[in-house]
């Protein structure tokens, strides 16, 4: 027996924010087609290195998810962002990540830190000086082993009260898409 959502789920939309240097040209226009008509969308997820520098917009949302570090390359800042729209809007299993655990992050931590490349992530878990409150951590990982491996080094150096969800993202670029709090 098959059974169905009693309920019509609706599309979450999300707008991607960050600083227009760093957009492939094809991915504005690709980002700009999916705004909806009304500006109202259920999250904007944005990297702005310095908070001040947030563009003014006419965007109205619910969730405003801000990714504060300066990455090393502002290429995979884009791709993290489209990565992390991309699974709390697909339907990929698992479908363990929701806007939900975003906002969790936010209220426990001062800033959200972005991170699209493990040893990047590694090298800064390890020689962070600051609290370390929780993540969403995305991985690629092609087999079950791969993935326990990875997300219990990771769980490691995040402390035993922290907040964490991990998953799977076949875009994660260079072994993970990853979100964390500090305070």
């Amino acid at each position: 027996m098959i059974f169905e959502p009693s309920i019509e789920s609706m599309q979450v939309v999300i707008a991607l924010s960050a600083p227009e240097a760093w957009w492939p040209e094809r991915m504005v226009e690709d980002i700009n087609s999916q705004m909806p008509a009304n500006g109202s969308v259920d999250a904007i997820l944005s990297w702005h290195p310095e908070a001040e520098a947030i563009p003014e917009t006419d965007v109205v949302s619910n969730i405003n998810i801000l990714l504060s570090n300066t990455p090393e390359d502002p290429a995979s800042a884009t791709k993290l962002l489209v990565t992390v729209k991309e699974k709390l809007i697909g339907h990929s299993m698992p479908n363990n990540v929701d806007i939900a655990d975003f906002r969790t992050l936010q209220q426990m931590g001062k800033r959200l830190l972005g991170f699209y490349d493990l040893p990047e992530l590694f090298s800064y878990l390890r020689e962070c000086n600051e609290s370390l409150v929780g993540g969403v951590i995305l991985l690629d990982s092609q087999c079950l082993d791969e993935y326990r491996q990875t997300s219990n080094q990771i769980s490691a150096l995040f402390p035993g009260t922290a907040y964490l969800c991990f998953s799977t993202s076949p875009r994660a670029g260079s072994g993970l898409a990853a979100v964390i709090a500090i305070s």
